[in-house]
């Protein structure tokens, strides 16, 4: 005697594995996101403490987007080693766009007396006329006094990596540490571009120590004392 024949849905069972299959995909593709991640993150902080004692990862590790100003900082500015080594940098990481301008404030400097901005710009258009005419820092709704100093330094037509430097003519009190810098660019055919960034500290702000030197010294016959 012959057994039934039991009508076995193929399709079905098709659409139940290829569903199975999309999800363990989904699963090891989010697994492989945060190790990658992670590792990105281990793999830039050691990058930035690497270049300081090898020229060659510093002129590599500057060709990668959002490295190149600061890199440049550490490769030539003592100060600046000094800073990374203690973990004195804060990374900010914000972008604001105007105009086919996407500018990304990636960290800063801050204590008593000044500021420190890397930021880096990308355009949908050609930048080599691009001007920066200036950069004002507010704290909270309030402009600060500050002299103001900044290169606009173009990798090519459409991007751009460099800094900016405050000095306070007065130290601030970080009763907030909320503020904001807002950016002035001027180009031929964009013409007036302002693009606002605004940004939070989160590290504590170092208090400044006084050294006594009293000490005086001779350059080339002229003497200076330095107190």
């Amino acid at each position: 005697m012959s057994k039934p024949l039991i009508d076995v849905p193929k399709e079905k069972l098709q659409q139940v594995r290829m569903d199975m299959f999309r999800k363990v995909q989904r699963e090891k593709r989010r697994k492989k996101r945060i190790v990658s991640v992670a590792c990105i993150s281990m793999l830039c902080l050691s990058l930035l403490f690497s270049i300081r004692v090898s020229p060659t990862i510093a002129s590599q590790v500057a060709k990668i987007p959002g490295f190149q100003a600061i890199v440049t900082a550490i490769a030539i500015d003592k100060g600046i080693k000094d800073i990374v080594d203690h973990e004195y940098y804060e990374e900010i990481n914000v972008t604001q766009s105007r105009k086919g301008l996407a500018l990304t404030l990636q960290g800063v400097i801050a204590d008593n007396l000044g500021f420190v901005l890397f930021y880096d710009a990308d355009a949908s258009f050609d930048i080599s006329k691009l001007n920066l005419e200036k950069v004002q820092l507010f704290q909270g709704a309030e402009e600060i006094e500050c002299g103001c100093t900044f290169t606009m330094n173009a990798s090519n037509q459409t991007y751009i990596s460099s800094s900016v430097k405050y000095s306070f003519l007065k130290p601030i009190a970080y009763t907030s540490k909320d503020f904001k810098a807002v950016f002035h660019f001027q180009d031929e055919e964009k013409g007036n571009i302002v693009i606002s960034l605004p940004f939070s500290l989160k590290n504590e702000i170092a208090k400044e120590k006084i050294f006594t030197a009293n000490r005086t010294i001779d350059v080339n016959g002229q003497k200076f004392t330095i107190t």
